[in-house]
């Protein structure tokens, strides 16, 4: 409610709902209205005249719009406000721009550094082995329907696993009959839990690692769960060449389509190769790969942070602008308050 824009081009026939209110006033004016407008001081003499609250439906309407006081100074320190807020958020509006490519890079990153390691293992490697020669248990999970809330011992979701990582925190439960071998299916550290089935291709056969276990904690059929041969195979170096873009293509033929879905099955799973050097190399691979990811993560934490404050800035900037501090005084010295009376300071006595 009260967000407001300048149709610069409207086209023919253009109706507006009823939920809209169009106003109407110089051209030399809309400008600086529409800055007013959403500046702080603007959005909190909306609030003022608007009605409803968080349990319905916000409204305010034309004899309150109407009444909402503006700051209006002469035309020659609206023109150099207008113009000093245009360039500053400009500025804004091109980090936003260049903050909205970090996101593709660093995955373009990450998939180069696991790639890399892919090369760096199949150089130190003597041999490729199959999946199913370095594990040493292959099991899918329960297939009867869980529930949404305790009680029951609690199960993955499907969607928690994702490349490189499983969201411990997508859980739902499940209540075992009468007699089930329900520990068969409990999970442990190191484990690795790949998806089976999946209507989006693209997250058929992604694959995360269990860190840590501190509960009974069991899993779904439409996930896969692997143990490897620790005298073989070292699970984070698995964990990340399956994750790899050369072991993703090795996957591709195997993912099969039907009525929408797309899975892959165990079997094929099994018979994926890579290659296995020494268990030395492969902790070195996956302890360059967890040191390159954690400054990675670092870069992440920081590009979120930078997207949370710009919208601020650009309020920051709105508000000292209302203020009459964005520009400096005319160029006679003479300063032009831009606060109407009730705005102003009073004096003290």
């Amino acid at each position: 409610m009260g967000a407001c824009v300048i149709v610069a081009n409207a086209p023919e026939n253009l109706y507006l709902s009823d939920k809209i209110l169009r106003l109407q006033l110089p051209d030399d004016l809309k400008p600086w209205l529409l800055r007013f407008l959403r500046s702080p001081l603007g959005r909190t003499r909306i609030e003022a005249v608007s009605t409803g609250n968080q349990l319905s439906m916000r409204n305010i309407s034309q004899e309150s719009i109407r009444k909402i006081r503006v700051p209006m100074p002469s035309t020659y320190v609206r023109c150099r406000v207008v113009n000093k807020l245009d360039n500053l958020t400009g500025r804004t509006a091109r980090a936003r721009q260049e903050l909205g490519r970090i996101p593709k890079l660093i995955q373009k990153y990450r998939q180069a550094i696991l790639s890399a390691a892919h090369t760096h293992a199949f150089f130190h490697s003597p041999r490729e082995l199959s999946l199913g020669e370095i594990a040493t248990e292959v099991r899918n999970g329960l297939s009867r329907r869980p529930e949404n809330h305790p009680p029951g011992i609690p199960i993955l979701k499907i969607s928690a696993i994702r490349p490189m990582a499983i969201r411990m925190d997508e859980l739902r439960y499940y209540v075992p009959t009468e007699g089930e071998d329900i520990e068969r299916v409990y999970l442990r550290a190191d484990d690795i839990l790949f998806t089976r089935y999946n209507g989006n291709p693209d997250l058929v056969a992604n694959c995360g690692r269990v860190s840590a276990v501190d509960r009974p904690l069991v899993y779904p059929d439409k996930l896969i769960r692997v143990r490897l041969d620790r005298t073989v195979a070292e699970p984070a170096f698995v964990e990340a060449l399956f994750t790899s873009g050369p072991i993703r293509q090795k996957l591709e033929p195997f993912i099969k389509s039907a009525a929408g879905q797309h899975g892959i099955s165990g079997g094929d799973l099994k018979s994926v190769k890579l290659p296995v050097p020494a268990l030395s190399v492969q902790q070195e691979i996956a302890h360059r790969i967890k040191t390159a990811f954690t400054w990675l993560d670092r870069v992440v934490a920081e590009h979120a942070n930078a997207s949370r404050l710009l919208p601020k800035l650009d309020q920051a900037i709105l508000a000292k602008a209302f203020r009459g501090e964005l520009v400096p005084p005319k160029p006679d010295g003479r300063g032009e308050h831009l606060l109407t009376d009730d705005q102003k300071p009073r004096p003290s006595r």
